[in-house]
């Protein structure tokens, strides 16, 4: 008898699921530095940017930050941002049917 996942005795099976992380497809690399941070963060991508929006949002998923911009990078200032543990979510092109979106975590100390 199968189970699940094709396993036949459920309580040695492993279900692996990844929620909320979508890689980009372009082949685009973000590079995020220094993380953890204590005054500034600068985040770089291999690919120009046009139309990107930048998102920082903290735990309970409230917005923080927001930026839009254009080019190879951008530094963001720790400003008002408490210590702790947030997120950052990258869209690209967007607007546009060919949008992508990636989120990483980020801490500041």
């Amino acid at each position: 008898m199968v189970a699940l996942n094709g396993c036949v005795d459920t309580s040695a099976c492993v279900l692996i699921t990844t929620v909320g992380i979508n890689q980009l497809t372009s082949g685009n690399e973000i590079s995020i530095y220094p993380n953890p941070f204590t005054s500034q963060i600068t985040i770089s991508f291999s690919e120009p940017q046009k139309n990107t929006t930048l998102k920082i949002m903290d735990v309970v998923g409230k917005e923080i930050k927001k930026v839009l911009f254009s080019g190879m990078g951008l530094i963001i200032e720790k400003g008002e941002m408490q210590s702790g543990i947030y997120f950052v979510q990258i869209t690209t092109s967007a607007g546009s049917a060919n949008e992508n979106v990636v989120n990483r975590k980020v801490v500041v100390e």
